[in-house]
């Protein structure tokens, strides 16, 4: 289970939600399988009526020499609201290498590719809309035991768009903290 805090990718936005999920994995050596459903809330009142949901799907890749693949399927659906930009499907592939410095810090530079095409017809643009996102980053993890880590991503993103507004270029930076528990 899962419970994420997020604020807007740029200074205009005003739209700050939460996220409560549920994630299915099943990793071997080689590969692994993941199935994630994820609430989204909105938390200003006027906004309530943009709460969706997410299902996805990913399967991944990790090769030895340090190759790794990921592809992931998404379906975001809105159940109130009646805006054209939250239902939609999206298909994201990544191709990374990993480079372990030591056993507790590791480099991996990746490429991600990202297709999402919306599912209604957008009245003020009198057409659908359709993001192609590319984004080259780099991301630094540390291992600080055997149950955590902490990430930190730099990257920077080209999303191409048949819509003027959301055609964009930025530069982007997270960090995250990774707590695993065995059962």
């Amino acid at each position: 289970s899962s419970f994420s805090r997020f604020q807007p990718g740029h200074n205009l936005s005003e739209d700050y939600f939460d996220a409560l999920g549920f994630e299915l994995a099943y990793y071997k050596k080689k590969y692994a399988i993941d199935l994630k459903a994820e609430r989204f809330f909105f938390r200003n009142e006027d906004k309530k009526d943009k709460n969706y949901t997410k299902y996805q799907s990913r399967f991944r890749t990790f090769n030895k020499e340090g190759i790794n693949l990921s592809t992931t399927f998404a379906k975001d659906i809105s159940f109130k609201s009646q805006r054209t930009d939250i239902n939609k499907v999206s298909l994201e592939n990544i191709l990374s290498y990993t480079f372990k410095i030591n056993n507790s810090l590791s480099f991996e530079p990746a490429f991600r590719y990202k297709l999402t095409n919306y599912e209604h017809e957008s009245i003020a643009f009198n057409s659908r809309r359709k993001d192609r996102l590319k984004e080259l980053s780099l991301l630094m993890s540390k291992k600080i035991d055997d149950s955590s880590n902490i990430n930190l991503n730099v990257g920077y993103l080209d999303n191409g768009s048949n819509h003027e507004e959301y055609d964009y270029k930025d530069k982007a930076i997270g960090f995250t903290y990774i707590k695993t528990f065995s059962f």
